[in-house]
Formats: C-alpha cells, sequence, structure tokens
C-alpha cells in the first residue's frame, strides 16, 4: 500500500508541474482576455495575480470565465462560471474580491498525465472493499471581481447601463 501512495504521489507531483491552468474571459460570447498560463502550486491552485482590463461600450448580458488545463500536449476545458454586472457604483477604486464556487461535471477518460484523478468525473483509483467507485468532480473557488473603470473622476458605465438586459427580470 506504502509503494501506491508512493507513485500517486510522483504521479501528482508529476501532473502539477507539467500542467498549467488557464482562464478565457468572455463578454456576450465574444472573447476578450486569455489569461497567461499560470502553473499549479503544489495545493493545486492556481493564481492569476492580474487585472484584465475589458472595454465595453454597451452594458453586458453575460460575463463568463472558462478555465482550461494547459501543457504542451493538450488544452482541455476544466469548468466555466458566470460572474455578474456590477452596480454602477462599483469601480476600479472601489472593488473587491469576490469568492465565486465552481465545479465541472465535465468527464474525461483517465489520463495520468492530466489532472484527472484530482476529480473529472471518473472513479478514483481505489476500490474500498466491493462498494461502488466514488465519481468526484472538479471544484474550487475563484477569487474575482467585475468593476467599472475610471477616467478623468467619471465612471465608464455605458449609457445603457439602466435600460440593459441584464437588470431586466
Amino acid at each position: 500500500m506504502v509503494f501506491f501512495f508512493r507513485r500517486e504521489r510522483a504521479r501528482r507531483h508529476n501532473v502539477q508541474t507539467s500542467s498549467n491552468i488557464l482562464a478565457r474571459i468572455l463578454i456576450n460570447g465574444k472573447i476578450m482576455a486569455d489569461t497567461p498560463a499560470v502553473q499549479l502550486t503544489s495545493e493545486f491552485e492556481g493564481h492569476f495575480s492580474k487585472i484584465f482590463p475589458c472595454y465595453v461600450v454597451r452594458t453586458p448580458e453575460t460575463i463568463k470565465i472558462e478555465l482550461y488545463e494547459f501543457s504542451a500536449r493538450f488544452r482541455a476545458p476544466l469548468a466555466e462560471l458566470y460572474l455578474p454586472i456590477p452596480e454602477a457604483t462599483v469601480t476600479s477604486e472601489n472593488y473587491k474580491l469576490q469568492a465565486f464556487e465552481f465545479s465541472s461535471n465535465i468527464l474525461r477518460q483517465f489520463n495520468p498525465n492530466q489532472t484527472t484523478a484530482v476529480g473529472a468525473g471518473i472513479s478514483t483509483p481505489i476500490q474500498y472493499d466491493d462498494l461502488e467507485r466514488i465519481y468526484l468532480n472538479i471544484e474550487g473557488i475563484l477569487n474575482a471581481s467585475v468593476a467599472w473603470g475610471v477616467q478623468d473622476n467619471v465612471v465608464l458605465v455605458p449609457p445603457d447601463y439602466a435600460t440593459s438586459k441584464a437588470f431586466q427580470k
């Protein structure tokens, strides 16, 4: 049993050092930015630590973040999440990061060179007794914020903000 855990630890370390995470920012389905790929930490975290300015002329209906696992050999989707349209008073001068939880039920075939063992809808490598295998999903928290820019003390909220479809119920 010790041999298995050493082998699994070595495999996880290999995955952690050879895989990167990147995020794609889409507004109304249009790609606005791709983050640089960041390497996973030993806790399987990725830190982008950057502001991505996106210029809009109308209030967005949707702001979506797509997360990808990325290496020299592949690029695979991990999860997607939607961020709320900010209130007119939330600006680049007063925003606060928020924690957005996400999970993914994307199923992938087991590949020891990807993070499938972390949880991607595949069964865990260990089966206890004769019980059914456990299926895990990738889940995490994205700390992010969406805010309006400020230029010459003017908040850059689009003119259609008050009548936007994003706020119609």
